[in-house]
């Protein structure tokens, strides 16, 4: 069958009307088909809950000499892979005292460590005190307060 220059349209009452003309009876006439069917839609909502997340933790906490952050992502798969972690570290006066930054794909899931000897990014030991940690990965958030102790 060869249809040529069909046509479609869609009337108010949702029903889809396609025209063409061909010449499908041997004798070489053109002839004009129609066709006429109603479309019925269904439109289903769906709820999806997709989150990240975060947990963090320090031990020991308050500390001496070093603790460890122990952080666990889950991960929707809504944000970018490549984002990163950062991890920053304030004392009482919101001064940046260290940074870390690390990629994600080094990370192994489902929990991540990394230390922090209480030193400064110049290499100084911090003063005992409070100090605020920030880590924000893939979208999110988290703080948590250390304690650095004689």
């Amino acid at each position: 069958d060869l249809r040529l220059d069909p046509q479609i349209c869609l009337d108010p009452d949702d029903y889809v009307h396609l025209f063409w003309w061909d010449q499908r009876d041997g004798t070489g006439q053109e002839e004009i088909y129609y066709k006429t069917n109603r479309i019925q839609l269904e439109v289903e909502e769906v709820k999806l809950e997709l989150t990240n997340s975060m947990e963090l933790m320090a031990y020991p906490n308050p500390f001496k000499q070093m603790t460890e952050i122990r952080y666990q992502i889950t991960d929707s798969g809504l944000q970018m892979a490549n984002s990163g972690i950062q991890i920053k570290i304030y004392d009482v006066t919101g001064r940046l005292v260290k940074y870390f930054s690390l990629p994600l794909s080094g990370i192994s899931y489902p929990i991540s460590v990394i230390t922090w000897d209480g030193l400064d990014e110049l290499g100084n030991d911090c003063p005992p005190g409070v100090y605020i940690l920030d880590v924000q990965a893939k979208g999110i958030s988290k703080s948590l307060i250390l304690i650095h102790i004689e």
